[in-house]
């Protein structure tokens, strides 16, 4: 990955998730606090935590990617079968996941042992 597509995905990320941190955070400011405080004095707080969030997020964006892809299977798959308990689904997209980290390590080994093996000829 090269840095203008890094750059790219921060700036993408950074945006997307500003903005649902600050609606969110705004949202909380009103309950909490009431109409008058929460929508007059709560966006302040909610832009100051949204622009943390917002860049955290952008540090991060390719984890943030997979951990949306992961939540999107998720959703498939409660759509397709919504009579499936949220636990069992949460189950299967842990284990899902699981198993690409477990593919992912052997490929890694097996790599690996290549190169060794390559190096000692």
């Amino acid at each position: 990955m090269n840095k203008d597509t890094y750059h790219k995905g921060f700036l993408i990320a950074f945006i997307i998730a500003f903005v649902i941190a600050f609606i969110g955070f705004w949202i909380y400011c009103v309950k909490t606090y009431g109409f008058l405080l929460g929508v007059g004095l709560g966006w302040f707080p909610s832009l100051i935590a949204a622009f943390i969030v917002g860049f955290v997020v952008g540090l991060v964006w390719p984890l943030f990617l997979f951990i949306l892809v992961f939540l999107l299977i998720g959703l498939v798959m409660f759509v397709v079968n919504p009579d499936m308990p949220v636990q069992e689904i949460v189950g299967k997209v842990i284990g899902f996941i699981i198993g690409i980290f477990l593919v992912g390590i052997l490929l890694i080994i097996i790599v690996l042992s290549l190169m060794v093996r390559n190096s000692n000829k």
